[in-house]
């Protein structure tokens, strides 16, 4: 019981709190329209990019903006470019939001520079990948390859 109230305390509480101050996932865009989409993209991708297994879900290789800018969440450029996107497994995904994601939010102008000019969208997902560092190795979504990271 003592120990169920340290954690409630130091653990539990404070994440339910985050939670608040971030907003439901509606207000921070992932509202029906990102349901739907989202569910098509892991139909048309069912397998996590880096591992091989069920994706679970929808990830912003980019993360989007989650401020109160007028552009923040559903009104980020960047997301619903299905080139931000990669499916991943729930390992993967809490792996890349936890730690990589305030790295890349920081470098988002930097990644983005240039990629407009690479017309096809696997393309521009497989450098924007490369780019962001995040994945020794994935799986290119539309030729299943291996890809790997190219360093220097």
């Amino acid at each position: 019981m003592h120990r169920n109230r340290q954690y409630r305390r130091r653990v539990a509480v404070p994440a339910v709190q985050k939670n608040h101050q971030r907003g439901t996932a509606a207000e921070r865009g992932y509202g029906s329209r990102w349901r739907t989409y989202s569910s098509r993209f892991l139909q048309e991708n069912p397998f996590c990019i880096v591992c091989g297994a069920e994706s679970k879900l929808t990830d912003h290789i980019i993360p989007v903006t989650q401020d109160d800018s007028d552009f923040a969440g559903a009104d980020d450029e960047l997301f619903f470019e299905p080139w931000n996107h990669q499916p991943l497994c729930c390992l993967h995904h809490r792996s890349k939001t936890d730690g990589h994601d305030k790295r890349l939010a920081g470098l988002r102008e930097s990644l983005l520079r240039g990629l407009d000019s690479i017309e096809d969208e696997s393309d521009r997902r497989n450098e924007l990948i490369r780019r962001a560092m995040i994945w020794p190795k994935w799986y290119d979504l539309e030729t299943g390859e291996m890809m790997a990271l190219r360093l220097g």
